[in-house]
């Protein structure tokens, strides 16, 4: 049995790397997947490039931007392909990244053997504009060990108000049954949230949320990034904050703060360079005490 998977680009103006993105997507070794590719007006080459993909993909254009912040745009993208969809399993890919080969094969397997799993995510390989491999990968390891000695995702952020715990869009995937319940995605004052946060946390609401600790996938950092401001930084993690405790599922009691997971990462620091400390000390020779007459 192999159930049909759907793999949803979203594009605007990435014709130096639409090309790579669909071919990645088409090549897949899992043999029943649809590439639904939507194109939010883009003014560049893209869709003449992607109108060379034929019928081999699932084109929508439209023939004017959005027109709202990118976040928001692209928000309408994953909406509009969804709706054209048919898969059980969706699979996320912006138009600038990458996908390895099997990673479509390993997790529908997964899916299948997890029916309580509404979401999948797996450690993306960060590379730059010209497709060289940085030394970074989501999401940080460190982050994802407590959820490695079996405490879920809901636990782990309810716990240590940490959520920077999840990978970006095109790490994502979801079963179609959660999705249902979710989209379309609407907009509202949380205007610097993107689609993976408002997917990602209402995940952790409605059953399994599982990390494959493997690179499956590629994102690309372009150095013009409109987030490589410390200034829209912070607003976007203030932002995070407030959209999940605005969550339904979120009681007032519940509510986290990122200054407590500020706290409670320094003092887990604290106490680990103690501890550390106390062991190497137990480690080193007694110093011996020397009487002079």
């Amino acid at each position: 049995m192999t159930p049909l998977a759907s793999i949803l680009i979203n594009n605007y103006n990435h014709e130096r790397y639409i090309h790579e993105c669909v071919e990645s997507a088409l090549t897949q070794t899992y043999p029943n997947a649809e590439v639904i590719v939507y194109d939010d007006g883009s003014s560049d080459s893209s869709k003449e490039i992607l109108s060379n993909f034929g019928k081999r993909i699932t084109l929508l254009s439209s023939p004017e931007n959005h027109g709202k912040t990118s976040n928001f745009n692209q928000m309408n993208a994953i909406n509009r392909s969804f709706e054209t969809s048919k898969g059980e399993y969706i699979f996320l890919l912006d138009g600038d990244d990458l996908f390895e080969k099997n990673k479509v094969e390993l997790l529908v397997n997964i899916f299948m053997e997890r029916p309580n799993c509404c979401m999948i995510q797996h450690n993306l390989a960060e590379i730059d504009s010209n497709g060289t491999q940085t030394n970074k990968i989501q999401p940080d390891k460190y982050c994802i060990r407590p959820l490695q000695y079996g405490m879920s995702y809901r636990d782990y952020i309810l716990t240590y108000h940490n959520q920077m715990i999840f990978t970006a869009t095109s790490g994502l995937s979801f079963r179609r049954e959660f999705l249902n319940k979710i989209l379309p995605l609407k907009e509202d004052n949380f205007n610097m949230i993107w689609p993976d946060v408002r997917l990602t946390r209402n995940a952790i609401f409605h059953g399994e949320v599982f990390h494959l600790d493997e690179i499956l996938g590629y994102y690309r950092n372009h150095n013009a990034s409109w987030r490589n401001t410390e200034r829209v930084e912070q607003e976007v993690v203030k932002q995070m904050y407030e959209y999940f405790n605005s969550l339904p599922q979120m009681k007032e009691k519940e509510k986290i703060s990122y200054i407590k997971y500020k706290i409670k990462k320094w003092t887990s620091w604290f106490y680990f360079k103690r501890r550390l400390d106390i062991i190497l000390e137990s480690l080193l020779p007694k110093r011996q005490t020397i009487h002079t007459p």
